[in-house]
Order: structure tokens, then sequence, then C-alpha cells
């Protein structure tokens, strides 16, 4: 049953009286409370400051204490502090704190270390005059303390000591500049004062706030007899000009700025508190004795929690909802329902049968009757009929008293549609229902789980179960196996927007929009959502309102479109960040959380988070700690980094998030952790910048470290050019080397050359025999004498022209094979008539040889063979012959052999006429000295073989083998 719109306006009046006069009923706003076992070191605390890097710090009587929003950091005498009762701390303009003790003495605390008296110069010259209370710094940048007899001024570095002129109260009294940067004195007040940013002074006397600017002192505020009769520890004006006041035994007094003489919101009533302030966020700081510290959040006046510290409620709130009448009902896990109006809190009688365990799942009212749904069943509870029982469904078959865990309830056309475990049907409330009654409609009791019921305007209803989502018409159900891949968790809310789209909430994967049997879009944490788990959704007009475990995500949803989401969590009011159910109106929203109800002013806006103050608190490049205010540059073996920092927020400590990057191009790295590190890096320029924020605000401005990494000296650009002129030197160097071993190469080569040629000219010599000369000429000369003219004309003939072919060949170094073997056919037809037919010879030429092409080396072959006519063939009485065969022996090279069947070479030696073996010896040891300066010049294989043709016979005969190259050049 929906509300008519005249009843939600007359809700939201009702809604909107009661918490304007909040102060009527007993009501709490939402703090946070810190003591000694969040880690303070004492729950006594005598003064709070919150420094310019935003650090809060407490001092205690057991030392002080510094909180970043999540750790307390805790200094005693151990650590350096002058001793452990510090009454006042302050900050001066260059960042140190100043902490002054009970008995006298001062240290302060600056870049990571405390100074005293035993180890900073200035700090052993301040005097001890017994107890200091207040701390100062003027225009001068001078520092007062505050003693009980006058003052201590620290003026550079040196010190004196200036006596109050009057004391009618016990304590040096205050010391404020005005704007001529002249001190003025205060003395007669009773503790309580603040500096405010413009340096004027904030202070309580007798009955009275009063506020010391220049030189003139004006009232601000005259307090009643009720709170003036109380002991005034301290107060403080915040940014939105609120005047608070902390007192010794009655809580905390705040009046507003608007209005001083408006009555003032009084909260911790009853607690004795020490001192107060604010800090940059606007939270509100009070000190404790013996209770700790509290933070009262900017959302005093907008957010009211109920739990065990002020009502009934318990901190597991599971349910809410809110009457026809205005009231809001709480369903909590112990199975007790609480009533809250302007009377207070009440706890409903309804019957519970002493569970320790039963959460209230749901809770629908109709007129006067609550059916209420919970872990063992549903409970009818009608005080004006005067029920209160366990409704037992008679047509169950699967418990004899038919009561199963409810979870959800929904309101339909035809009663209180029910989704149980495993079952899901309807039953009538338009009769009186007493313990047991029909289901008139169980139209799914299918085994399987069973999650959350919705019943649309056109009367469908809708179910989820661990099949995914299904759809009751009245006749038929419908399942819609589209949602499945989207909702692998299960759905566990549904409701309807205005134009018809179902909204799922699912365990896990975030926000479904479901509309014409398609998901039309899907909101998760990626998109804004705070968490993917979500639990309830609560739609007023066109605002969604979705209850995760991580606060309580909202948006508009118009036309398909959703506009720019906000968020409840612990920073805007909520008693815890986990979220159970949610109810939303025009004027008012109620969020069921783990710590409790929290009721919230819907009328008033959203004010965006500030982004955390961000620091790198370390930097360290292996184990060296450095400074994040200089720029590095580190050796390519110092390539890894670690960095710690810290974001501070008081708001929402546990929503801080942080990234990352190394250059302004690269993709941002996103972390929850307070340290990263950086191993490895390769070379080059890096510019770490670390940004942080907190749910829903904004980035904070990056701050950044900027450092190198040198590449090894091997790739550095002067290694690069020594390599460069190291290698040019190199190459000049082997470029000399070659030219001076190609020139000496040449010398050789020109040197061997010369020495060819003039072996060739010394073979050439030896090849005109003189016996062979003056046999020819013989020959030719009895030719003549017998008057054969025609015979002595031929051998003229081929006389001249072997004289005219040694003189041509004679000034090449070599020659085709073609005319070398023409000149020995030559040579050797000559030798022939000389011994007629006692002489035969032959030259064999491979076929695979060009003649024309193939090279020898000049007058090579003519001195074996004439070695083989004279020595070999000559001392024969018979026949002689001498066989040439030319032949390829392998690749580019040409084998000779010169075969003679003569006496052989030992033989030969024995009977040779000694000047024609002067001569023939003196050939061959020309040709074997011509073939050693041929293989050098070559560089390749030339060898010469000399042996017995015929060893076996007695005339041996003998055998000559040459090897050459075939590609010699001319």
């Amino acid at each position: 049953m929906k509300l008519s719109y005249l009843q939600k306006l007359i809700i939201s009046f009702a809604l909107l009286l009661w918490i304007s006069i909040g102060n009527i009923v007993a009501q709490e706003v939402t703090y946070k409370h810190f003591s000694f076992n969040n880690g303070l070191p004492s729950a006594t605390i005598y003064y709070i400051l919150q420094d310019q890097k935003g650090f809060i710090w407490f001092g205690t009587d057991a030392g002080v204490s510094r909180f970043d929003g999540n750790k307390f950091v805790n200094y005693t005498m151990s650590e350096g502090l002058s001793e452990n009762e510090i009454l006042s701390i302050g900050e001066d303009s260059m960042g140190r704190i100043w902490f002054l003790g009970f008995n006298g003495t001062v240290s302060y605390y600056h870049s990571g270390k405390i100074h005293n008296s035993s180890n900073d110069i200035l700090v052993s010259k301040i005097p001890n005059k017994g107890t200091l209370q207040y701390f100062y710094e003027d225009a001068y940048h001078r520092i007062w303390f505050s003693t009980l007899d006058g003052y201590i001024i620290l003026d550079n570095k040196d010190v004196k000591f200036e006596l109050a002129s009057a004391i009618p109260y016990v304590g040096g009294g205050l010391v404020y500049s005005n704007n001529k940067k002249e001190v003025n004195k205060i003395h007669n007040f009773h503790k309580a004062y603040c500096y405010l940013p413009n340096k004027t002074l904030l202070f309580y006397k007798t009955d009275s706030v009063l506020l010391a600017s220049n030189n003139s002192i004006e009232l601000v505020l005259q307090l009643n007899k009720q709170i003036a009769n109380h002991v005034i520890t301290g107060l403080t004006l915040s940014e939105d000009n609120k005047l608070w006041i902390s007192t010794g035994g009655n809580g905390v007094f705040c009046y507003d700025g608007k209005d001083y003489q408006k009555p003032p919101e009084q909260y911790l009533d009853g607690k004795v508190l020490s001192c107060i302030t604010y800090d940059k966020e606007g939270n509100i700081w009070v000190g404790s004795i013996n209770d700790g510290v509290y933070m009262l959040q900017p959302w005093y006046e907008k957010a009211r929690t109920y739990n065990s510290s002020n009502s009934p409620l318990q901190e597991n709130i599971y349910s809410v909802i809110i009457s026809q009448s205005g009231d809001i009902y709480a369903g909590m896990d112990s199975g007790k329902v609480c009533k809250i109006n302007t009377h207070g809190v009440e706890v409903l009688p309804i019957l519970n049968e002493g569970f320790i365990h039963n959460r209230i799942t749901s809770i629908k009212v109709v007129d006067d009757d609550f059916f209420i749904g919970s872990d063992k069943g549903i409970i009818h509870y009608s005080p004006t009929k005067g029920l209160n029982h366990y409704i037992k469904f008679s047509s169950s078959k699967h418990r004899s008293d038919a009561r199963r865990a409810v979870k959800d309830i929904c309101l339909t056309n035809q009663g209180i549609g029910v989704c149980e475990g495993y079952s899901v049907g309807i039953f009538e409330t338009d009769k009186n229902i007493h313990h047991e009654i029909e289901l008139i409609n169980k139209f799914d009791s299918s085994l399987i789980r069973k999650y959350s019921i919705f019943a649309t305007a056109d009367n469908t209803i809708w179910y989820s179960a661990a099949g995914g989502l299904y759809a009751y018409n009245g006749k038929t159900i419908k399942h819609h196996p589209e949602i499945n891949k989207y909702a692998q968790e299960k759905i566990t809310d549904i409701n309807q927007t205005n134009d018809g789209t179902l909204v799922l909430a699912t365990y896990g994967n975030g926000i479904l929009f479901y509309k014409n049997n398609s998901v039309i879009y899907v909101l998760n944490k990626e998109k804004g959502l705070s968490n993917n788990i979500c639990k309830r959704i609560a739609i007023n007009n066109d605002i969604i309102y979705v209850a995760t475990a991580n606060g309580v995500s909202f948006f508009e949803y118009k036309a398909g479109k959703i506009k720019e989401l906000n968020y409840y969590t612990t920073s805007n009011g909520l008693a815890s960040n986990n979220v159970n159910d949610i109810y939303a109106d025009d004027s008012v929203i109620c969020v069921a959380t783990s710590g409790g109800l929290t009721v919230l002013n819907a009328l008033t806006k959203i004010k965006k988070n500030t982004p955390p103050l961000l620091y790198i608190t370390t930097a360290k490049c292996l184990d060296q700690q450095i400074s994040t205010d200089s720029t590095y540059s580190f050796g390519y073996k110092k390539n890894s980094l670690h960095f710690n920092y810290i974001a501070i927020s008081y708001r929402a400590p546990e929503s801080i998030q942080y990234k990352y990057r190394l250059n302004s191009k690269d993709e941002w790295m996103y972390t929850r952790n307070t340290s990263v590190d950086l191993l490895y890096l390769p070379d080059g320029k890096y510019q770490f910048e670390l940004s942080a924020r907190v749910l829903d605000s904004d980035w904070s401005i990056p701050v950044s470290f900027s450092f190198t990494i040198k590449p090894p000296f091997w790739r550095t650009y002067f290694f690069y050019a020594s390599c460069v002129i190291g290698l040019i030197l190199v190459l000049f160097i082997l470029l000399r080397y070659r030219n001076r071993k190609a020139e000496t190469k040449r010398n050789e080569e020109l040197k061997i050359k010369n020495q060819i040629v003039l072996l060739e000219q010394q073979a050439l010599q030896a090849m005109m025999n003189p016996h062979f000369i003056f046999n020819v000429m013989n020959t030719i000369q009895q030719a003549i004498n017998n008057s054969d003219a025609y015979k002595a004309n031929v051998y003229l003939s081929d006389f001249a022209k072997l004289i005219r072919l040694n003189l041509d060949i004679s000034v090449r170094s070599a020659i085709p094979l073609e005319e070398e073997i023409s000149y020995l056919e030559l040579y050797l037809s000559l030798e022939k008539i000389r011994f007629g037919d006692r002489l035969s010879y032959n030259i064999s030429v491979d076929k695979d040889i060009d003649e024309y092409e193939t090279l020898i080396p000049v007058m090579l072959l003519q001195p074996f063979i004439e070695n083989a006519i004279w020595h070999g063939i000559l001392p024969l009485s018979t026949n002689g012959h001498v066989q040439i065969n030319i032949i390829k022996a392998k690749k580019d090279y040409l084998q000779i052999t010169i075969t003679d069947n003569g006496k052989g070479r030992h033989e030969a030696s024995k009977s040779a006429i000694i000047q024609v073996k002067s001569h023939i010896s003196r050939g061959m040891t020309l040709t074997k000295q011509r073939l050693e300066l041929i293989g050098k010049i070559t560089q390749k294989e030339v060898s010469l073989e000399i042996t017995d043709a015929y060893p076996e016979q007695v005339n041996k005969g003998t055998l000559v083998k040459l090897l050459l190259p075939s590609n010699l050049v001319d």
C-alpha cells in the first residue's frame, strides 16, 4: 500500500518539526570516540592542536600523541620529551611543534625529531619558571611562554624573562598582537581561550566571552547563569561562525553564529571536558578528563544517531520504516523493534519467544497492523486488536509449525507478499488474522533459495531466487534469464522507478536497471557506486538510494539517465558505513546500519568532501633515506625506490584511495596502501606523482618528487663518444697497419716479380743451350753441304721461329697454354732433327681445359723436357720417348706430368757430361726458385715432385709432377 501525497506531506512536516526540536528528546549527534584502546597513551587529554600539515596533536598526562586519522604515534620521555605531562602545545611559523610541560620544561618536535635541553642549544637557554600554560608567536616571530608569574620570550637565539605587571588570576596570562605589531597582555581570565586566524584573541572571563582585537576588548556573548556556573574549560569559533564552549561536567554547548541569543545546542551531556578546537575539515575535537577524545563531525545538525549509547536501540539495525503517523520503526538483530518519535524511543512488546538471534528483516504497516518478517517467521502485532503472535501457514508442507525464515515482505493489492527461504506467496490482511491462516496463493514452493519480493502497480509480483529473476502475473510464472549473466550473485532487493524500470540490488555486482526484458544499464563501483555489495533500495520521486556495504549511494534517475552520484557515509553522519536498510521521503532519510540508526535531514544539500591533505613521509633509495624536497640523480645500480605517504582525513579515513604514476604520460596506478615500491627502474628521468581522495571528493593536487636514474657507463653519451673515437682510432690503426702491410706486400711482390723476371731472363739464357744451338746449326750446315736447300730452309725457319718465340715470351710472366704447347712442340721438333727416330714425344691436353684462357708461367716446362732428353734419353742405346700430360687436378688447378723412359735420375747423374750437367742443374734450380716465388705471390698451393717413372725396370725413367693454379694473371 502506497502513501498518498497528502499523507507524505503530513509526515514530512511532522518529521521536520521533530528534527528541528531535537534537543527535547535524548538524541545524540554522530561522533567518533578515541581513547586508550584506540592508541592514545592516556584517556586524560589536556590540549588538542592541528598543525599546518593537518596532523592532530594531543597533550596528555602520559606524553603527546600525533594522529593522522588512522594511526596514533606516541612520544614520551623515552623519545626525547622533556617530561610526560604536557599541558599545552603550540606551533610556530617554522613548523616547530612546542610542548609545554607541567614542571616548567619545554621541548619541541621538528623534522621527525624531538629537541630538548640536552640536544638543542636554544631549548637549554629556556629557564624553568614553573608550570608553563600558554604559547604564542607574535608578529615579530618572537615566541611567548606564559608561566605563573610572567613570560619567557624567545627572540631569535636570545631568551629573556619578563615579570607580569599584575596577577589578579594565577598564571602569567595571555598575549596577542594588534595591527601595529604591539603585544598586549591579558591576565584575569578563566583559562578558556583560542587564537583566531587573524591573530585576535577569543577568551572567557567571569561569565562573558570576549574578543581582544587591537587595543580594544569587546563582548561577544553573555552566558546565562546555568552555563556560567559550570567550569568553562575551552572555547573555539568554527569556520561556520559557531561558538563552541566545553565544560568540566556538562558537555559541550554550541551557539549559532547568526544569533548568539538563541538557546545553544548541548552535546556530550555529563562529560568532564578539558579542551575544544576544530580542524580544517570542520570537525570539532573535544578533549576530556579520563574519557579520551570526541570528534563531532560537521553534520552534527543534520544527522541524529540512535544506538546503545543513547537509547534502547542496539547497534545492528536490519530494517527501518516510517508509518503514516510519522513514527520511525527500526528492527534489530535481537528480534526487537523500536518506535522513535518526538516522545522518545520505545521498544515494542512484540513476541520474541526468547530468541537471542532473530533478525528483523522487514516491517510493513497496514493501518494499525504490523507485519514483521524475521528469521523465525512473520510476527503479526496489532495493539488495538490485541494481537501479538507468529503467523503459521497451515498450507506449508515442509514444517509442522509452518514457520520459516522470512527474507522479505511486500504490500500487494491482494494482501501481504511473503518471500520465505524456499517459497513465495500472498495472504490477506483485510480480515482478523489469527495464529493460523491459509496462503491464498502460494505460487512458488520450489526447493531453491528465495531472496526478495516486490509488487508493481500493475499487480505483477517480482521475486528473486537462486535461479535469477521471476515474475508472477496472477496466473503464471515467467523466468527472466536475461538477468543471469549480470547477476551471478543473489538479487537482494527489487524496486521500480516512475518510468517502470526495475531497479535490482545485487550482492556483488552493483545495481541493474531492467526494462523491456533487457538489462539497460549496470551501475557498479567502477562507475561511481560506493560498493558492489548492495542490500536495499529506496526510491523517492526520481531519487534512488542504495544501501551498500560502504555507505549509501544516491542519485537522480530520470529519462533513463543517471545524474551525479552522491554519498552518505560516516563522514556525512552515518553511524556506520555497513548499511542494511534505508527509507527515504521528501524530508527525512532513515539509515539502518551495523552501528545504529541514523536519521538525516533530506532537505540539506550534500557538501562534497574536501580532498585530504597528502604528504610523502619517507623516501628511500635502497636503504638510504632521501629528501623529497631535492632533486636526485641515482646511479644505475640504485634503481629501486620506496615511498611512504599519508593522506590525512578525519571524516572518512577508511575510504582514502591513492593513485600514483612515474611520468605525466603514464596511466595512473590505484592503491589503498600507504607505501609503494618502485623496483628495478630503467634509466631515465622520472617524476613520481601521488594524489589521494576520499569518497565523494576530488583528487588532491599531486605531490611530486623528481629524480633521474643514470644509465650504466656503457649507455652514456661519453661512452658512445669514447667508443666512436676508439673505433676510429682502431680503424685508423688497422687501416694504417693494412696499408703498411699492403705496401710491404706490394714491395715483396715487386721484389718477387723482379726476382721472377730475373729468373725468367736467366731461364731464357739457360734455355739456349750452346750444344743445342751448335747441333742445330751443324744440321743446317750439313743440309746446305748436301745441297738439300729445302731441308736447310725448313730447319733454319723453325730455328728462327724458336728464337723469335723466346724473345716474345721473355717479356711476359705468363702465357696461354696454347702458346706454351706450340713452343714445346717447336722445341721438340728441333731436338728430334738431331736424334732422329731415337726420340719420340707426345703432348696430351685434357679436353675440359680451355687452352686459350688458361695461363701458365712462361718458360716453366722447357727445362724439365730438356733435362729428360739430355739426361735420360741421350745416354740410351735404344729409342727414347717423352710424354707430356696436362689435366685438371681440382678446382682452379692444373696437374702437369712429364714422363721419359731414360736412364733415370741416378744413372744419368753418373754419366752426364760435366758442362751439360752444369747447364741443366742451373736450369732446374732456377725453375724451382720460380715455383717458390709463384706460390708466395699467388698465396696458392704450388708443388713440384720428381720421382722414378718405372722403378722396377732397368731404365727407370723420370716422372715430373707439377701442381699449378690455373688462374694466373699475365
